[in-house]
Order: structure tokens, then sequence, then C-alpha cells
């Protein structure tokens, strides 16, 4: 029962904030964005349920560095978690753990002004490569079921390759996840976790200049965890399928849909599905 309750709650957190379809697009160098995205996921496994709905504040800034388009960003969510294992049930509210992350354009990434952004041929490959480091700063009780923080640091590194070509892009994301320990796991105890390797494609296309829609494919693999040394046996390997769309409201506005649900997994591994909406304000 605990090896449940403990894949439900790592799968959570790399599935809230998995990158979207046209994720890596350029954008001018000097853009800033402001984004708030909510949603909502939901998991199952024999007799526990869980379901969780988040919302996250980010702000991203686009900059030059040597000629290429590069981008930090900073985001904290706040989580509303409920999980049912048979009779019991157990919730939980408060801010997650902070996300800062840093990406460099390598290929097919000219840092441009607004002006030159225009004229410029966005058309054919890129690639673009980016660490993120979630840092402990969210609300976590050692005593608690259930925390929206996690007690420990969390790296992922994560590179993207692209092709465009008119209305339609493809892209490949790969990357880990690799995990630091938490010394109050069940007040005393140590949890550690091995990385989680993931494997990301998206295939989208313009319908209008206003609207896109497009297919995605979600592959994770590893994470299994161990609790004072004694391994949990509770690695995932989970393939999951999903549709996403985007919308803009106007030149410096747009909202972003996207929904994923598991399609193959270890027996142990949690039934997924997951629906977010992301509203981004450019200036």
């Amino acid at each position: 029962m605990k090896t449940r309750i403990l894949i439900l709650l790592s799968l959570f957190a790399s599935t809230a904030f998995a990158s979207e379809s046209r994720s890596y697009l350029n954008l001018p160098s000097d853009t800033s964005v402001l984004e708030t995205r909510f949603g909502v996921q939901n998991q199952n496994s024999g007799n526990v349920k869980a379901s969780q709905y988040f919302m996250a504040e980010r702000y991203l800034q686009y900059f030059d560095l040597n000629g290429h388009t590069s981008a930090f960003y900073v985001m904290t969510p706040y989580f509303d978690t409920r999980m049912d294992v048979g009779p019991k049930t157990f919730k939980n509210k408060g801010v997650g753990d902070t996300i800062f992350a840093f990406a460099y354009g390598i290929t097919g990434m000219n840092a441009y002004s607004k002006e030159e952004f225009k004229k410029a041929n966005h058309n054919g490959l890129n690639s673009v490569c980016g660490i993120f480091v979630t840092a402990p700063t969210g609300e976590y009780d050692s005593k608690a079921a259930l925390n929206a923080g996690n007690n420990r640091w969390q790296y992922k590194g994560e590179c993207n390759v692209g092709y465009r070509n008119g209305p339609t892009v493809h892209e490949l994301n790969v990357g880990a996840f690799h995990y630091g320990s938490n010394d109050e796991y069940q007040q005393s105890k140590k949890l550690e976790q091995k990385p989680m390797y993931f494997a990301e494609i998206h295939s989208s296309r313009n319908l209008s200049p206003q609207l896109w829609v497009g297919g995605d494919l979600y592959y994770q693999q590893g994470a299994e965890r161990t609790i004072n040394h004694v391994a949990q046996k509770d690695d995932i390997r989970t393939l999951s399928l999903g549709v996403s769309a985007g919308y803009r409201l106007a030149a410096n506005q747009g909202l972003r849909f996207s929904y994923q649900k598991s399609v193959d997994k270890l027996k142990h591994t949690p039934h997924n599905d997951s629906t977010t909406v992301l509203y981004s304000y450019l200036f």
C-alpha cells in the first residue's frame, strides 16, 4: 500500500509541469511573459485514488546570449490534493516548491529584436537545452501523509529538437529528473530516488492564424525510491498519449490547452490523466 502511495505522489510532480507542445519556439530576445496555469490530475492504483488541482504563476524572460535566444524563468505552484486509500481520506493544500529554469538556444535560435523577428525565416531545424532546479521552498510537514512541498532539491535536464515547416511543427524532447534526498520523510526516515528518464514527441499544425492543434506522446521510466536504503520496487514505466491546442486571443495574449492519459504501463504503476489550461501575456 505504501508503495502505491509513493508512486502516485511521484507522478504528480513529474506530470504537472511537463513541457508542452511549442514550448521552445523562438521569440524576440527582449520578450517578457507572465503565465497562469490551472490544471487537474487524477491517478489510481488498486484502492488508492488521488486527485490534485494545481495553479502556478510563472515569469519568463527571453534575452540575447552571444547571439542566441536564451531564457530564464521562475515559477511557484499551489496544490490542492486529495487521496483516498480504501475508507480513509487524506487532504492537503499549500504552496509547492519553486522552480527556476535556464534555457539556451543552440541551433536555429538566433536572437532577434521585435522588428528583426517579423522579417526572419523561422522554418527549419532548431535545438534548445535547459536546466530546471526545484528548490525545497514549499510547505512541508514530516508528520503529514500529504505535502505540497517535497523537502528536497530536484534537477531536470532537457533538450529539445524541433523542425518547423510553414504551419507544421514537429518536436522531440528528451531528458532526466535527478532527485535529492529527503532526510525528514515520515519524521525521521531518509527518502532517496533514482533518476527518471523521459522522452516526448509533439506534432502540431496551424489551422488558422489564431488556432493550432497537435498530438503528443510521453514516455517515462525509472524513479524507483528507497526508504532508509531499502528499495521500494516502485519504478515506473509509462506511455501516455495526449492532445493540445493553442488560441491567440490578441497579439500579446494566448490560451493553451493540453490533455494526456496513460495508455501503457507497468502493473504497479498507477493510471494517470491530466488536463492543463495556460494563459500567457507577453510584453
